[in-house]
């Protein structure tokens, strides 16, 4: 993983620490090898953490279900009894380890916009990832790389996640901050660089066309895009500081055509999941996609608006 994505090449513009606030990379420190290494051997714990049933510890479950029970955006989604039955059996045989549960209850406790995201992000992922992969390991792979894609969050303040205004341009990189942060923190709590969540959380904000961040690579892997499309989906359709109203589904899904026309998302993983989105659910490759742009954008979204 480390030649294919020379991450050497990464310099990191912010300091990256645990959520008890150890410093793990310093700012200035280039991703090389021995930062990598160093990740590992300093985590003198790892085989001590317990795992932990994401989606059965506290109230997760409970959250996910009452999160989608009132959004519109998710009804027709999440309809299918057999499907989500299928999803279930799936998330909640995930474990990760203890740490990780508790980045998610900061979230819930301090930024709830975020835990809300993950959760519908790893639903979601999961759902689509059992129409688009055929092998079952591999969808409980993809499955486990979506409450972790946004892990690099914790190096991020608050003040920023949270902002209401436009970012300035020192916050949009701390933001943008969050890819690199979350692939350092997984590979010292997963004590594996090649980690598929730590891949995830690198790459999440990559696109096929090379446009992305951090790396701006060309991204070709099919279950990392499950996750992009979902994340970008979710932050769409659901409430954000940044603007005074979400996306209403139709202009969210022809967003996502948009970028698929334009070769940033996979068709497959796009018309996967407009087929969710569809009252009949049909399977993905029989799904006609309509080029008729009838959404609109909501008014004052400050999404993507920089301040000098």
């Amino acid at each position: 993983m480390q030649k294919e994505l020379n991450l050497a090449n990464i310099r990191l513009e912010y300091p990256v620490h645990t959520i008890s606030k150890k410093l793990l990379v310093p700012a200035g420190a280039r991703l090389d090898q021995d930062i990598i290494n160093s990740l590992r051997a300093n985590n003198k714990n790892n085989d001590k953490y317990p795992l932990i049933r994401i989606m059965l510890h506290d109230t997760l479950m409970d959250d996910f279900f009452n999160i989608i029970k009132t959004s519109a955006h998710y009804s027709v989604i999440f309809s299918d009894d057999k499907s989500v039955k299928s999803m279930l059996e799936i998330i909640t045989g995930i474990e990760i380890p203890a740490p990780i549960i508790s980045y998610l209850e900061y979230f819930k406790i301090h930024e709830y916009y975020t835990y809300r995201h993950i959760l519908l992000v790893f639903t979601l992922s999961t759902l689509l990832a059992m129409d688009l992969i055929k092998d079952k390991n591999k969808i409980i792979e993809a499955s486990i790389a979506g409450p972790t894609h946004d892990f690099g969050k914790l190096s991020v303040p608050l003040s920023i996640l949270t902002k209401d205004t436009p970012l300035s341009v020192k916050e949009k990189s701390y933001l943008q901050h969050h890819s690199i942060a979350g692939f350092v923190l997984l590979t010292y709590y997963f004590q594996e660089s090649s980690h598929f969540p730590g891949l995830v959380a690198l790459q999440h904000h990559e696109r096929r066309d090379g446009s992305g961040y951090p790396l701006g690579i060309f991204l070709d892997n099919p279950m990392v895009e499950i996750v992009v499309a979902c994340d970008i989906y979710d932050a769409l359709v659901s409430p954000r500081p940044y603007r005074p109203m979400s996306f209403d589904n139709r202009s969210a899904l022809e967003e996502i055509t948009h970028m698929a026309e334009q070769n940033k998302l996979s068709w497959d993983v796009v018309k996967a999941l407009i087929a969710k989105n569809r009252k009949t659910q049909p399977h993905f490759q029989d799904c006609s996609i309509s080029k008729e742009t009838r959404g609109e954008i909501p008014g004052k979204n400050l999404y993507g608006k920089i301040i000098s």
